[in-house]
C-alpha cells in the first residue's frame, strides 16, 4: 500500500487501541487492549508488520471530504476523541446480507460512537436493510445497482458544511435525495447535523419505512423527540462517561413510530452489543426533516420549536426552513426561495452565518443574497463558499455591511464595491468558489 495510507491505518489502528472496540462492557473491556492485537495479527498478520513499530503514524485527516468516485462523504469538526463526525455511504451492497446499503450513515460524538448502520435485526422476518439508517419502501431490500452517489458538496466551510446524496437506482419503485448539512459549534452553541430526505416517484399507496440506529435503547420523549445514551470510548475506568443524543422531527412528514430491538454486530461475537432501532412509517411520496442533536453528559440540548409548517428553531440563534424554488418561505424577517436553508442570526446587526441550498434568494433584515439562477451558499458573515449549478450566474449581495470603497474576491478575483451596501458579480463556470473580503 501507499506509505501515506500505510501510516494512517497505523494511527487508526492505534486510536481504535486507545478507545476501545464498540464500547466493549464487563470483563471484555479490561482485557480487550491485550487481545485486540493478537486477533488483529492472526486475521492478517501482514498488513501491519508492512511498517516497523519504530515508524511514527501519520495523522488522521481531520477535514470534511468525499471520495470514491462520489461515493462516500464525511462532514467533521474536530480531530479528537470528542470530534464531530458523519460518514455517508452511497455504494451499493454486494449482497442482501450485507449492512452498507446506499444512504446508510454513521454519527461520531462526545467520544462515542451514537448512530450507525451495521444493526443486525433481532424480529423474524425483518429486512435485511433494517441495518442502515435508511428509507425502505413496502419493504424490499435495496437492488445492486449503483446510483448517482453523492452529487454536490460544499465543504470545509466557516460554519455549516453540506452535501447532497442521490439513490436514483438503489430502488425498485422510488428515489431518494438526502441532504446532510452539518452545523459546527460555538461558544455556548452544540453542533449537530440536519437531515432531510425528499421521497419521491413512488406509487400513491406505497409504504415507506425510515429507519434510524443507535447503540442501546431508545428513550421517547414529547415533541417527537427520541434519544439514545451511550458510554463514551475511553480506557477502562470504574465509571463510564456518558453522552446523548437527541433526534427530533419537527417539520415534514411525522409517521407512525415505532421502535424495534437490534444488534450492534462486531466481527468477533463477544463484542456484540445491543441496539435499537427507530422505525417510522407513512405512505407515498413525502419530505423527511430529522435534527440530529449529540451532547454530553453534563450538557443540555437545544429546544427545536416549529415556527409554522416549513421553518423550525433550533435554539436560539438558528432557522431551518424548507421550500422549493418556485415559492417563497417567511417567517417574521426570515424568508428564503430555495430547498434548504439554515441561518444563525447573531443579533441581527452583521450578514449572518447561513447555508443555501439550491436557492435564488434569502433575506434577513436589511441582508440579503439571491442568484439570477440557483445557487448553493455557505457563509459566515461575508466570507465563504458558493456553489453555482449553471454557467454565468448574476449574485447580488446586500448588506449594511458592504462599504464602498470595500474590496471582496470571488477565487482571489478582485470585485470593488461601487454602490453603499450592495455587491454584484457574475460567476461564469459552474462549480465550486470561495468568497471574501480583504485579509
Amino acid at each position: 500500500m501507499p506509505d501515506k495510507i500505510g501510516r494512517q491505518c497505523i494511527a487508526a489502528h492505534n486510536l481504535y487501541m486507545q478507545y476501545g472496540l464498540f464500547n466493549s462492557a464487563g470483563w471484555i473491556r479490561w482485557i480487550a487492549p491485550r487481545l485486540l492485537p493478537f486477533l488483529a495479527y492472526y486475521e492478517n498478520p501482514h498488513v501491519l508488520l508492512q511498517y516497523e513499530t519504530a515508524v511514527q503514524p501519520s495523522e488522521l485527516p481531520v477535514e470534511s471530504f468525499a471520495s470514491g468516485d462520489g461515493q462516500f462523504a464525511a462532514l467533521r469538526h474536530g480531530s479528537g476523541a470528542d470530534a464531530l463526525y458523519l460518514a455517508l455511504n452511497m455504494l451499493r451492497p454486494v449482497s442482501h446480507e450485507t449492512t452498507g446499503d446506499a444512504l446508510s450513515f454513521d454519527i461520531f460524538a462526545e467520544g462515542s460512537l451514537m448512530l450507525h448502520g451495521s444493526v443486525q435485526p433481532l424480529e423474524n422476518g425483518a429486512s435485511a436493510n433494517i441495518g442502515g439508517n435508511i428509507p425502505l419502501f413496502d419493504n424490499e431490500s435495496q437492488t445492486v445497482n449503483m446510483s448517482s452517489g453523492i452529487t454536490s458538496t460544499l465543504l470545509n466551510q466557516p460554519v455549516f458544511d453540506s452535501a447532497r446524496a442521490v439513490a436514483d437506482a438503489a430502488y425498485k419503485y422510488g428515489y431518494v435525495q438526502r441532504d446532510v448539512i452539518l452545523a459546527r459549534p460555538e461558544q455556548g452553541i452544540l453542533g449537530y447535523f440536519v437531515v432531510m430526505d425528499d421521497i419521491s416517484q413512488i406509487n400513491f399507496d406505497t409504504t415507506v419505512r425510515w429507519l434510524l440506529n443507535g447503540r442501546g435503547e431508545t428513550a421517547s420523549g414529547i415533541d417527537q423527540r427520541i434519544r439514545w445514551k451511550s458510554a463514551a470510548f475511553e480506557p477502562p475506568q470504574l465509571r463510564n462517561t456518558n453522552s446523548s443524543v437527541e433526534i427530533v422531527y419537527p417539520i415534514g412528514i411525522q409517521g407512525n413510530q415505532s421502535s424495534a430491538p437490534g444488534m450492534l454486530k462486531s466481527r468477533f461475537p463477544f463484542f456484540d452489543q445491543a441496539a435499537h432501532s427507530l422505525q417510522v412509517q407513512w405512505i407515498g411520496n413525502g419530505r423527511r426533516c430529522s435534527i440530529i442533536l449529540p451532547y454530553g453528559e453534563k450538557e443540555q440540548p437545544p429546544n427545536v420549536e416549529a415556527q409554522g409548517e416549513y421553518t423550525c428553531l433550533i435554539g436560539t440563534t438558528d432557522m431551518f426552513s424548507f421550500g422549493d424554488i418556485t415559492q417563497r418561505i417567511k417567517a417574521g424577517v426570515f424568508e428564503h426561495v430555495s430547498e434548504y436553508t439554515l441561518a444563525r442570526i447573531r443579533g441581527g446587526k452583521t450578514f449572518p452565518a447561513i447555508v443555501m441550498v439550491s436557492g435564488t434568494e434569502f433575506r434577513y433584515g436589511e441582508h440579503s443574497i439571491t442568484g439570477s439562477k440557483p445557487i448553493t451558499v455557505s457563509f459566515d458573515g461575508l466570507r465563504g463558499g458558493i456553489q453555482s449549478i449553471r454557467p454565468d450566474t448574476l449574485v447580488t449581495i446586500s448588506s449594511p455591511d458592504i462599504k464602498p470603497g470595500a474590496v471582496f474576491f470571488i477565487d482571489e478575483k478582485r470585485i470593488a464595491v461601487e454602490k453603499q451596501g450592495i455587491l454584484t458579480f457574475t460567476i461564469s463556470e459552474p462549480g465550486s468558489h470561495s468568497f471574501r473580503g480583504r485579509d
